[in-house]
Protein backbone atom coordinates (compact mmCIF):
# COMPACT_ATOMS: atom_id res chain seq x y z
CA UNK A 1 0.00 0.00 0.00
CA UNK A 2 2.89 2.38 0.75
CA UNK A 3 4.19 1.82 -2.78
CA UNK A 4 0.85 2.85 -4.23
CA UNK A 5 0.61 5.87 -1.98
CA UNK A 6 4.02 7.13 -3.10
CA UNK A 7 3.38 6.25 -6.75
CA UNK A 8 0.05 8.10 -6.89
CA UNK A 9 0.86 11.12 -4.68
CA UNK A 10 0.95 14.71 -5.82
CA UNK A 11 3.49 17.25 -4.59
CA UNK A 12 1.62 17.56 -1.27
CA UNK A 13 1.79 13.81 -0.74
CA UNK A 14 -1.93 13.32 -1.39
CA UNK A 15 -2.73 10.31 -3.58
CA UNK A 16 -4.87 10.56 -6.69
CA UNK A 17 -7.91 8.27 -6.23
CA UNK A 18 -7.76 6.67 -9.67
CA UNK A 19 -3.98 6.15 -9.73
CA UNK A 20 -4.10 4.68 -6.22
CA UNK A 21 -6.90 2.23 -7.09
CA UNK A 22 -5.13 1.22 -10.33
CA UNK A 23 -1.89 0.60 -8.44
CA UNK A 24 -3.74 -1.50 -5.87
CA UNK A 25 -5.15 -3.61 -8.73
CA UNK A 26 -1.69 -3.90 -10.25
CA UNK A 27 -0.36 -5.42 -7.00
CA UNK A 28 -3.13 -8.01 -6.94
CA UNK A 29 -6.31 -6.61 -5.41
CA UNK A 30 -9.56 -7.31 -7.17
CA UNK A 31 -11.30 -4.50 -9.01
CA UNK A 32 -14.02 -4.36 -6.34
CA UNK A 33 -11.55 -4.26 -3.48
CA UNK A 34 -9.42 -1.61 -5.17
CA UNK A 35 -12.57 0.51 -5.47
CA UNK A 36 -12.88 0.37 -1.68
CA UNK A 37 -9.44 1.97 -1.47
CA UNK A 38 -10.47 4.47 -4.15
CA UNK A 39 -13.30 5.45 -1.81
CA UNK A 40 -10.91 5.64 1.15
CA UNK A 41 -8.65 8.09 -0.70
CA UNK A 42 -11.69 10.14 -1.72
CA UNK A 43 -12.87 10.19 1.88
CA UNK A 44 -9.46 11.36 3.07
CA UNK A 45 -9.43 14.13 0.48
CA UNK A 46 -12.97 15.22 1.37
CA UNK A 47 -12.70 15.02 5.14
CA UNK A 48 -9.08 15.09 6.22
CA UNK A 49 -7.02 17.46 4.05
CA UNK A 50 -6.66 20.12 6.74
CA UNK A 51 -5.93 17.47 9.39
CA UNK A 52 -3.29 15.85 7.20
CA UNK A 53 -1.60 19.18 6.54
CA UNK A 54 -1.28 19.47 10.32
CA UNK A 55 0.10 15.89 10.57
CA UNK A 56 -3.13 14.62 12.13
CA UNK A 57 -4.23 12.25 9.35
CA UNK A 58 -4.56 9.12 11.41
CA UNK A 59 -7.21 10.37 13.90
CA UNK A 60 -9.21 11.83 11.03
CA UNK A 61 -8.96 8.57 9.09
CA UNK A 62 -10.21 6.58 12.09
CA UNK A 63 -13.15 8.92 12.63
CA UNK A 64 -14.27 9.58 9.06
CA UNK A 65 -12.93 6.96 6.66
CA UNK A 66 -12.03 3.68 8.35
CA UNK A 67 -15.66 2.64 9.06
CA UNK A 68 -16.57 2.98 5.37
CA UNK A 69 -13.43 1.10 4.29
CA UNK A 70 -14.25 -1.77 6.67
CA UNK A 71 -17.86 -1.77 5.44
CA UNK A 72 -16.73 -1.91 1.83
CA UNK A 73 -14.01 -4.55 2.23
CA UNK A 74 -15.95 -6.60 4.79
CA UNK A 75 -13.19 -6.68 7.42
CA UNK A 76 -10.44 -4.44 8.80
CA UNK A 77 -7.73 -4.73 6.13
CA UNK A 78 -5.21 -2.52 7.94
CA UNK A 79 -3.39 -3.36 11.15
CA UNK A 80 -2.00 -0.55 13.29
CA UNK A 81 1.57 -1.00 12.00
CA UNK A 82 0.41 -0.67 8.39
CA UNK A 83 -1.58 2.45 9.29
CA UNK A 84 1.42 4.03 10.98
CA UNK A 85 3.55 3.30 7.92
CA UNK A 86 0.96 4.75 5.55
CA UNK A 87 0.73 8.01 7.44
CA UNK A 88 4.50 8.16 7.93
CA UNK A 89 5.00 7.94 4.13
CA UNK A 90 2.83 11.00 3.64
CA UNK A 91 5.11 13.06 5.88
CA UNK A 92 8.30 11.77 4.25
CA UNK A 93 7.32 12.89 0.74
Amino acid sequence: MQKCQKKSANFLGIPDNHKFAKCMQDIGLSSGCSQCYHGMVGCMKSNCISSCLQEKCEPCFHEHCKPALIGCVGFDPLNEEELSNIFKVRYEL
